[in-house]
């Protein structure tokens, strides 16, 4: 899933309510901005190919090291993952249930606030490792860490 293509309001919509249906609600304040406020939304998959984004527009990146298995930040591109960290304001770490309130910081941050967003959803074995990237490559910049399962009873 990647934002903005050629996608009316109609099929945000219709996307909007599949991931509704799907257990996919944590992605709906995305894909709301997209819809309402012309973001842009992508996602870097674990496959280490490289790749680029205009950042023409407040972007939120998506890193999905939680697919099939986590593998950290060696499974993507050295490269775009730097070229990223270079370009946003803030970086959300999920390593663990993908908890809504988060994702709807990152569609604030973008869409109002008009900030690049990166959201890097992992496992609790690979958050260090995230955390060491980030810090190494670009010390100061704000990262969120939600590492507390929602089930802990902790908020």
């Amino acid at each position: 899933m990647t934002f903005p293509s050629n996608y009316t309001r109609q099929e945000l919509d219709q996307t909007i309510d599949e991931l509704r249906t799907i257990g996919g609600d944590h992605l709906v304040p995305i894909v709301t901005a997209v819809r309402d406020y012309g973001i842009a939304f992508v996602e870097i998959r674990q496959d280490g190919s490289p790749a680029s984004f205009p950042f023409d527009r407040p972007t939120i990146i998506l890193v999905g090291d939680d697919l099939d298995e986590a593998k950290g930040p060696s499974a993507f591109h050295k490269k775009t993952l730097r070229a990223v960290l270079d370009k946003v304001s803030r970086v959300i770490i999920v390593a663990c249930d993908a908890q809504p309130r988060f994702y709807r910081l990152a569609a604030i941050r973008a869409a109002i606030d008009r900030q690049h967003v990166m959201i890097i959803e992992t496992l609790p074995q690979h958050e260090a490792d995230w955390c060491t990237l980030i810090q190494k490559h670009r010390t100061g910049l704000p990262v969120v860490l939600c590492s507390i399962p929602a089930t802990s009873g902790l908020q």
